[in-house]
């Protein structure tokens, strides 16, 4: 089973093989919507380490000790802090330091859309009456003692809009990347001819 069967106790079926499931088109749009907005992240970690390589203006030969200290730590919040202190107190000039700022509050925003997600659980509520459709979404992990009570869901269409924010975040984000790249960075370390 791929999702919960959130229901009343009285509403559970006696035999499990007799409750009611979503059907497959259902389940094939709604993970694959969850897989698109999912890879939709995973560009955004990887272009956060390249601007925290070029923000740290350290020379080629140490890549792998700077890309160690980035990935030392795996949760997204510490490795956007640690970025930010490194454009903060980096010799970067203040134009730059000040573009910097409102793609770091975005990438956060973005970063607790994606914890929701990831660490939610999917459900499906055939009893509830005012579901519509019957959709599956993403909820709290009711087991959690983490998660705060809410009664918020993301549902499919929720999903593809997250997405092309993350999506909207990432340009920015790969924008920033390769201005840096392209000036400071290059600049500083011109490639060796």
């Amino acid at each position: 089973m791929r999702y919960m069967l959130l229901c009343r106790v009285g509403e559970l079926p006696k035999n499990p093989q007799l409750a009611p499931q979503p059907n497959e088109h259902l389940q094939m749009n709604f993970y694959s919507r969850l897989g698109i907005l999912m890879a939709s992240w995973q560009f955004i970690e990887s272009s956060l380490s390249g601007v925290y390589f070029c923000a740290t203006t350290a020379p080629p030969e140490a890549c792998e000790s700077i890309k160690a200290a980035f990935y030392a730590n795996s949760a997204f919040s510490v490795r956007l802090a640690t970025t930010s202190e490194v454009i903060a107190r980096s010799v970067l000039s203040d134009q730059i330091k000040a573009e910097w700022k409102p793609i770091a509050v975005e990438l956060k925003r973005c970063s607790e859309l994606r914890n929701k997600v990831a660490h939610g659980v999917v459900y499906w509520a055939p009893y509830e009456t005012d579901s519509g459709d019957l959709e599956m979404f993403i909820a709290r992990n009711f087991d959690n003692p983490k998660h705060a009570l809410s009664s918020e869901r993301i549902y499919f269409s929720d999903l593809e809009e997250i997405s092309k924010q993350f999506d909207i975040a990432h340009a920015k984000l790969y924008e920033f990347y390769l201005a840096l790249l392209q000036g400071p960075y290059l600049q500083r370390y011109p490639p060796k001819v």
